[in-house]
């Protein structure tokens, strides 16, 4: 694995609360944290003329690449050539649902707020045998890629109560809750995500005679959101 880093978590910032004008967005834009462009994904094969399990698996979208898994291998595939793509490592942050407040002197705030954090077993499953690793490889692999510790346990549901003081005589005090989300994404020359038409190709399989199969990828673009929460607020005089 050959990881480019970009930069470091700490320079994903988050949106500068500029006026009580001012209103928070969704979600910010992505920042690069790193890039892998010597990672490829494997396409998901389903034999066109054949069914059951032993005609469908997870083949390099290179022809003729051996599979890290020792199964199933492309051959060909019909129409022009493999996806041109960089495997990217990007984080950001979204707004906690309900959590955007403004304040006034003697206002002060309490509520508990609802967070998902981690990934479900079976999207782990799936990007873990799309990058052709088992689960502890895929967890190791995004370890040692991203400039910091991401998220890639079971989904999990957390409640925690946040209390914000008031402000100062004389001042309305903004405060709203950001949670950080990392992501992996195929992302073409232009940093678009790639396409993912069903192509057709030809399939050495493992357990049978080559055949031809209908291809594609099953994820493009899988979220991580973490389990850091941080908040942002500022005072601006009346």
């Amino acid at each position: 694995m050959n990881a480019t880093t970009i930069n470091s978590a700490s320079m994903t910032p988050k949106p500068i609360i500029t006026d009580l004008e001012w209103r928070p967005p969704s979600m910010t834009d992505p920042i690069v944290q790193a890039k892998l462009p010597n990672d490829r994904l494997m396409l998901y094969a389903d034999a066109d003329s054949h069914s059951g399990d032993d005609w469908q698996g997870y083949v390099p979208d290179i022809p003729g690449a051996a599979n890290p898994t020792g199964g199933s291998t492309l051959v060909a595939y019909w129409d022009g050539g493999p996806a041109e793509y960089t495997l990217t490592l990007r984080s950001y942050w979204v707004l906690v649902p309900g959590s955007y407040m403004q304040l006034e002197p003697g206002e002060s705030f309490q509520k508990t707020y609802r967070s998902t954090h981690g990934i479900t077993e079976s999207d782990l499953q799936t990007i873990s045998a799309e990058l052709g690793l088992d689960i502890e490889g895929f967890q190791a692999k995004m370890s040692a890629s991203f400039s910091h510790e991401i998220t890639t346990s079971s989904e999990q549901q957390e409640e925690t109560m946040h209390h914000v003081d008031p402000p100062a005589e004389g001042f309305t005090r903004v405060w709203m809750l950001w949670q950080l989300v990392d992501e992996i994404v195929a992302l073409d020359k232009d940093g678009n995500i790639i396409s993912n038409p069903t192509r057709r190709g030809d399939v050495n399989w493992s357990a049978h005679a080559p055949s031809g199969a209908y291809l594609s990828y099953h994820n493009l673009h899988q979220h991580f959101p973490s389990d850091f929460i941080v908040s942002a607020s500022k005072d601006f005089p009346h």
